[in-house]
Parts: structure tokens; C-alpha cells; sequence
């Protein structure tokens, strides 16, 4: 700030005011981040199971994972989507999550 002009003592003054809000002002951040998109995973819901068998054969034993993602809008409603996946596609959905929490644990706090 002093090298664009503002005088050392309100420079300094203006740094520590961020600084004892930094918190508020960050979750201000994300939430505002969150929400360009227009919805918001506001909570989930899941369920394991095995296909066993089916009408063409007798024994499969195919496990599956049932995912609700529940979205949230910045009007206060909530949208449910469901989704079936199977052991390569969790695992895909899994790996992506992971790449998406690395990058995001990069960003400063």
C-alpha cells in the first residue's frame, strides 16, 4: 500500500483491520466462490449394494454404490439427484474428487 501512495500509518492501520476480520472476510470469499454456479452440494446420502443375480444369469454378484447429491440454490431450494455407479465409475468419481480437495488445499488460507 505505501508504494501505491497511502501513507505508512493508514496502511498500516488497514492491514491489521484485515487481518482480525481475515476470517470472516475468507468465508465471505467462499461462500460468494460457491456460489457462481448458481447451486451447492448441501448434503448427500449413499447406499451399497450386490446385484446377486438377474433373469439372465444366475449368479453375478455385481457391487454398485447409490449416490443422492443433494444441491442447494441460493433461494433456499434443495434438488436431488441420484446417481448408480459401478466399481469403475466410483472410482473415477472418487479420483476426482481427490484431484479437486489437492487443489483446493493449495490455495493460501
Amino acid at each position: 500500500l505505501v508504494t501505491a501512495g497511502v501513507q505508512e500509518e493508514q496502511a498500516n492501520s488497514a492491514v491489521a483491520a484485515l487481518q482480525m476480520r481475515r476470517e470472516e472476510i475468507r468465508g465471505h470469499m467462499v461462500e460468494a466462490a460457491s456460489q457462481l454456479s448458481g447451486q451447492y452440494l448441501s448434503d448427500f446420502d449413499w447406499k451399497a449394494s450386490v446385484t446377486l443375480a438377474s433373469s439372465t444369469a444366475s449368479s453375478l454378484q455385481i457391487p454398485s454404490l447409490q449416490l443422492a447429491l443433494y444441491l442447494g440454490d441460493s433461494n433456499g431450494g434443495v434438488e436431488e439427484r441420484v446417481m448408480e455407479l459401478d466399481k469403475e465409475r466410483l472410482d473415477a468419481l472418487i479420483a476426482a474428487v481427490e484431484s479437486a480437495r489437492s487443489a483446493l488445499s493449495r490455495i493460501p488460507h
